[in-house]
């Protein structure tokens, strides 16, 4: 599809903007999602791939072969081969460390009769705790507009999830006894 309208638009001797081109890696908490139909939420841990013509490790792909082949058509093209593709660390003997926790103490923010944004917060990234002691029954909690996922803790235990994904937002049964404290990590 990206190549036949590319032929259309190049037949028309017109300017063309490959976005992206070359995919690209996030690093720490700066991940985001994709979305094919405008609605379906499809969180991205690391990948800015973007289905692009290049991979994350600058590798070609059956795109960027259908686009070359449209671009020879119009242009001729610079000498010699194309690189290629990289070689591959092989991960299987990695050993992962425990970095941290969840749920050590972080930079206190103070208390909010509501919960706020990062942004209110001047936090850019990562997570934020928000923490309700209750000392009383509750049967529900309640949690709307969630944009990414709302993992729900009591005394410790996750209990519920709401996440955008499965437009899981609103009402959730808890059965909350007195005296539990509630966490969300968002």
């Amino acid at each position: 599809a990206v190549a036949s309208r590319l032929d259309e638009m190049l037949a028309l001797n017109a300017s063309v903007n490959l976005y992206m081109f070359e995919g690209g890696t996030n690093f720490g908490h700066t991940n985001g999602a994709m979305s094919k139909d405008g609605y379906a939420y499809n969180a991205r841990v690391t990948s800015y791939d973007y289905d692009a013509v290049l991979t994350e490790a600058g590798d070609t792909t059956p795109k960027y072969w259908a686009i070359r082949k449209v671009i020879q058509k119009y242009r001729t093209l610079p000498p010699g081969p194309v690189p290629p593709h990289s070689v591959k660390w092989d991960q299987s003997g990695v050993e992962v460390e425990r970095f941290g926790s969840l749920w050590r103490e972080g930079e206190y923010k103070g208390y909010r009769d509501l919960p706020v944004t990062m942004e209110q917060l001047g936090v850019s990234g990562g997570f934020i705790w928000y923490v309700i002691p209750w000392y009383k029954a509750l049967n529900n909690i309640s949690l709307y507009d969630v944009h990414d996922r709302a993992t729900i803790y009591l005394d410790g235990d996750r209990v519920a999830t709401i996440d955008r994904r499965n437009q899981a937002n609103g009402t959730i049964n808890l059965g909350i006894q007195p005296a539990n404290e509630i966490k969300v990590l968002v």
